[in-house]
């Protein structure tokens, strides 16, 4: 008779790909598909729709915000992904690229806002990037306390941010 924790069915392989380095890799496997889905639900989400210019900017950047509940979900699971960025070079570089993809829509929305002559002389894609990042600090603060950061506070605390933005982009310097 053979001892229990030796099957001959194939199930042993199962076994030992459950141990430390199986479990390692699963989570990895699960955070990957899970990035991968939410990549594609983000994707074919409808998103709102807006004028040229400043209007669309708006548009973009509220779409970022955890303003209702399937958009906190969503971002919750994005900010959890962070763990496994954290902790694997090929999670973190997909993250890199998405956010590099996200700031390049930024700046050429906020390029699309400006004349030639408000934008000369203007580092740009470094407004850019300040106002990717403070929008996606406000989607963290939002949900991390959503009772703290409501819709219409995310609302009122963008519209102050494209306020900044757009002065600074267009004062003569």
């Amino acid at each position: 008779m053979r001892h229990p924790c030796h099957p001959v069915d194939g199930t042993s392989r199962d076994r030992r790909r459950s141990g430390p380095a199986g479990r390692a890799e699963r989570p990895r496997e699960l955070t990957a598909f899970a990035l991968r889905l939410l990549a594609e639900r983000s994707a074919a989400r409808v998103r709102r729709s807006a004028a040229p210019g400043l209007p669309a900017l708006r548009a973009a950047l509220l779409d970022m915000l955890p303003l209702d509940a399937q958009s906190l979900t969503t971002n919750r699971i994005w900010v959890s992904s962070w763990d496994a960025a954290l902790a694997d070079a090929g999670h973190a570089a997909d993250h890199a690229a998405r956010y590099q993809t996200s700031r390049d829509t930024i700046h050429r929305l906020l390029e699309a806002t400006l004349d030639d002559d408000a934008g000369a002389g203007r580092d740009v894609r470094a407004q850019a990037e300040v106002l990717h990042a403070a929008v996606l600090g406000l989607a963290v603060q939002a949900v991390l306390d959503p009772a703290g950061h409501p819709e219409q506070r995310q609302v009122q605390l963008l519209e102050e941010l494209l306020a900044r933005v757009a002065r600074d982009v267009t004062t003569p310097g």
